[in-house]
């Protein structure tokens, strides 16, 4: 049969799609040809449909977005009933995901369960006939006799393809500063992370860590820097230096053969003053990492980040030193968190003295260890976790009272700006001032604030009508 894909995309923001880029590239192997859309019209969707005579269309989603998702093949399969559809991504990895949408008579075809790249490949070439990974939705399980496929070795596959998503959507094409990936996986057991049940449920699937070799990665963004703009390069993966020797030798290469400014995620707990100084070196201009949480009964025993405070300022004090601008990320609304337990993790970001620091209400997804806890100790229902938030940035849905919800709202949206300006917090009849605030006013200066100071830390230089396109996407989207 001729396939002809489209990817659809509900997800407005100006961050790349690597899902989708693999499995482009793994479709192109194949021969078949992929389209792409970034849009929550049903009239636009069904135009690139008609228009491409597309008979399969493929989703990837986050918890939070599969009933969007859902619906919206509802309502095109309206319109186009010979469709075939199939959906993957973190959220289908849950089996409690995977019967929401069995719950909610959900017309999706077939579901993606982890990696895609052997499966898709499998799934196309035997004419959509399912099996391991990719199972019908109402089965809910593979079959465990066949188990799951084998992780793919990340330095064998093709380059992401990014023209399909970038033929479609200028903004990002046209973006200076463009995001990749180093690795896959995650060792570490965080309870609001998905990762530990990732490890969990692919445990005989391969190594956890997988690195590209530092030659492949370089040729990668090399690549990318003949085809598109790229002034500065951000590295997405979880952590992006798990091992030391490799760690070297990209930062000494990268000076060699690249040397755009760069940035990626580290974690406190290993990180070293030498290995700051060759990133340094090797002109890394800014980096992301997480406190989470600055009480440490909740940081190390509930949320599992088994580090002291005095590893997280020695961090901080280190990229300090070596002029590195750092982003933390840090949780409120932690389930059973006190508000002064919040006040202590914008203390200890206060002695961090980060360029950013970022705050995000805890959302409850299915199959956390976080999760599983709030509902164990009475923070949340099971009926309670049908309405997930679309984004960190909404009301709290655990049982706090309706002042603590406004409290916590208040103190995330203020975070960055208390912590970056530490006279406002200290002065408490100034603190006290701005937390009577209107939401609507303090969801505007952190918006203002923090969409600024990101584009510092990242070094994005944009065009005038880049930067309104930008703003635009980012007030309306908040993305």
């Amino acid at each position: 049969m001729d396939y002809k894909i489209l990817f659809v995309d509900l997800v407005v923001s100006y961050y790349d799609r690597h899902s989708i880029y693999y499995i482009t590239s793994v479709l192109d192997r194949l021969g078949i040809t992929s389209h792409y859309i970034q849009s929550r019209n049903i009239s636009e969707i069904s135009k690139a449909i008609k228009d491409n005579n597309i008979n399969v269309i493929m989703y990837s989603s986050f918890t939070n977005m599969l009933l969007n998702y859902s619906h919206l093949d509802q309502e095109i399969k309206k319109r186009h009933p010979k469709i075939f559809s199939i959906i993957g991504g973190p959220g289908l990895t849950q089996r409690k995901d995977r019967e929401l949408l069995v719950q909610n008579n959900s017309q999706i075809n077939a579901i993606c369960i982890g990696e895609g790249e052997k499966a898709i490949t499998n799934f196309f070439s035997s004419d959509l006939s399912f099996k391991k990974n990719i199972i019908k939705p109402y089965q809910l399980d593979p079959i465990i006799s066949e188990g799951y496929y084998e992780y793919v070795d990340i330095d064998t596959l093709d380059f992401p393809n990014r023209e399909v998503v970038y033929r479609n959507n200028p903004l990002l094409e046209q973006m200076p500063s463009k995001q990749f990936m180093g690795s896959r996986g995650c060792p570490y057991r965080c309870t609001y992370c998905h990762n530990h049940t990732i490890n969990e449920i692919f445990k005989d699937c391969g190594k956890t860590i997988r690195l590209k070799s530092v030659d492949y990665l370089i040729e990668e963004v090399l690549d990318v820097k003949k085809r598109y703009p790229l002034t500065s390069v951000v590295f997405q993966d979880d952590i992006f230096f798990f091992n030391k020797k490799w760690s070297y030798e990209f930062a000494e290469k990268w000076a060699q053969k690249v040397n755009l400014p760069w940035s990626c995620n580290i974690r406190a707990d290993y990180i070293t003053e030498d290995l700051i100084a060759a990133m340094k070196h090797s002109n890394c201009s800014a980096v992301s990492w997480s406190i989470e949480s600055g009480n440490e009964f909740l940081r190390s025993i509930v949320l599992k980040r088994k580090m002291k405070d005095e590893t997280i300022i020695q961090c901080a004090q280190w990229l300090n030193k070596y002029d590195i601008l750092h982003r933390t990320g840090n949780i409120v609304g932690i389930p059973g968190e006190t508000i002064e337990e919040m006040h202590e993790t914008l203390k200890i970001n206060i002695q961090c003295r980060p360029y950013i620091a970022n705050a995000h209400i805890f959302i409850p997804f299915q199959g956390l260890e976080l999760t599983k806890y709030a509902l164990q100790n009475n923070h949340i229902t099971e009926e309670q976790l049908v309405n997930i938030p679309e984004t960190y940035f909404t009301e709290s849905i655990l049982n706090f009272t309706p002042e603590q919800k406004t409290d916590i709202r208040k103190m995330m949206l203020l975070f960055p700006i208390l912590s970056a300006f530490p006279t406002l917090y200290l002065k408490r009849y100034i603190f006290d001032y701005l937390m009577d605030l209107n939401d609507s006013i303090l969801s505007l200066a952190n918006k203002i604030f923090v969409g600024y100071r990101t584009s510092k830390l990242f070094k994005v230089k944009t065009t005038p009508l880049q930067t309104i396109k930008m703003v635009y996407r980012y007030f309306i989207y908040g993305l």
